[in-house]
């Protein structure tokens, strides 16, 4: 595997209105009265299960390289490398996150045929794999993404 320079490199993370959407929330939870000790309590409870949700959604990010002979993606925990040859057919394509896989992040279907890794978006690289193996990989640059896989796949 060739490691220099990527041919195309993408960051994403999650929608900055998800993330804020859950922040309002919470804020809004401790705008509840807080004088009575039972609120208190509560409040503890679902900030120390809420806050690390949140901090990891902010924390969280799909990066995407494409280098001379292999896509390699990275989406904690996955550090996943895709060989150029073990490609049989690949296409951008716009999908439903919610109803084909289930939502964002990294989504599998049952028989785990089908993998997606997204984090925004309803545009991805669709990969079908020799065997039969389907990658979709989310993106926010579909054309020069696109552009670069077809100027460098050769496939058998």
């Amino acid at each position: 595997m060739n490691e220099s320079s990527p041919l195309f490199f993408e960051k994403q993370s999650y929608s900055n209105w998800v993330i804020l959407l859950l922040t309002i929330l919470w804020l809004l939870m401790i705008l509840a009265p807080l004088y009575q000790l039972e609120e208190s309590r509560v409040l503890i409870i679902v900030s120390a299960i809420y806050l690390p949700i949140v901090f990891f959604l902010w924390m969280h990010q799909l990066t995407t390289y494409v280098y001379s002979d292999h896509i390699q993606v990275k989406i904690w925990p996955v550090n996943k490398t895709i060989l150029f040859h073990e490609i049989s057919e690949w296409h951008i394509r716009e999908y439903s996150p919610i109803k084909e896989y289930g939502g964002w992040g990294i989504r599998t279907t049952s028989g785990r045929k089908r993998i997606a890794y997204n984090t925004r978006g309803n545009i991805g690289l669709q990969i079908i794999l020799k065997n039969d193996k389907r990658i979709l990989i989310g993106t926010q640059r579909p054309e020069e993404l696109e552009k670069t896989l077809k100027d460098n796949i050769k496939l058998h």
